[in-house]
């Protein structure tokens, strides 16, 4: 069991970066979960709690924004809001976010691919992949903004 004066430890920077070098790109969850091991060195279970409270600083600043636009990625999901029309609502929250945070520019870019589509199968191309990215940020390990790729649809959305 971890003792509070190790849990309050403060880490090296040194250790804080190389552990943001080996695991920065895994979700929270799963750097919680790395916690647990048994052999991970006391600096190392310092720094990485020092990178689970970095994020979930960094989280807390567009937590509300993310919130609400996951409430609206659910109704585009469950069917009762057309994709194209949630699109529109989530778009002005992406210019509420800090800067270089892209969490919602699925959102902005397929929105307005669909404006200027000009073919119904283009709008139907844009429909599925907001529907995709709306499903991707219900989801914990949403990556952010880029799932932009033409591909973006799947048959399984």
């Amino acid at each position: 069991m971890t003792s509070w004066r190790d849990f309050l430890q403060k880490p090296s920077p040194d250790a804080v970066a190389k552990l943001k070098e080996r695991f920065g790109t895994l979700p929270t969850r799963e750097l919680r979960s790395r916690l647990n091991d048994s052999g991970l060195p006391k600096e190392a279970q310092g720094a990485l709690r020092e990178l689970i409270r970095s994020r979930e600083l960094g989280a807390n600043q567009t937590s509300p924004i993310i919130q609400r636009a996951k409430v609206i990625a659910a109704e585009i999901v469950d069917g009762s809001v057309s994709p194209y029309d949630g699109a529109k609502l989530i778009c002005p929250m992406q210019w509420e976010l800090p800067d270089g945070d892209h969490a919602l520019d699925g959102f902005v870019y397929w929105e307005d691919e669909y404006d200027s589509a000009d073919t119904d199968e283009r709008r139907d191309h844009c429909r599925r992949a907001i529907l995709k990215v709306a499903a991707h940020l219900l989801n914990d390990n949403y990556p952010g903004g880029a799932n932009w790729d033409e591909d973006a649809p799947s048959e399984s959305v």
